[in-house]
């Protein structure tokens, strides 16, 4: 099974439908009308308990973020990320059992993310 099957269809699709409705329901006015301030707090409730949601959720579509705690944990030893694939000798001292197995393509790709604007 993949990622992104079974209940995390099902549960994606009724988010969608709660957004759609709490868009429609923008678009139609409601929260001008007699009892639209109801709306408005009940969709940001709403939103607001999505969103905790979210955060205490596993990570399921991208190993990214791996990558970016990994380029931080070398930068942060004074190495550059650009220059070593996390798996290189090199960088064996800074690996661990959370960060490291994750990381995407750790054995053939340097980091393709770019470094930050002056």
């Amino acid at each position: 099974m993949g990622l992104v099957d079974g209940p995390f269809v099902v549960a994606f699709g009724a988010l969608m439908a709660l957004y759609g409705y709490a868009g429609f329901c923008v678009i139609k006015g409601n929260s001008t009308q007699p009892g639209g301030d109801f709306h408005a707090r009940s969709h940001t409730r709403v939103a607001v308990l999505l969103r905790a949601i979210a955060l205490f959720a596993p990570q399921a579509l991208s190993t990214d973020i791996f990558r970016y705690v990994w380029d931080g944990r070398v930068q942060a030893a004074h190495i550059n990320p650009y220059r070593f694939i996390p798996a290189d000798p090199a960088l064996a001292p800074l690996r661990d059992d959370s960060i490291y197995p994750n990381i995407n393509r750790a054995d053939y790709a340097h980091t393709i993310y770019p470094p930050p604007p002056n």
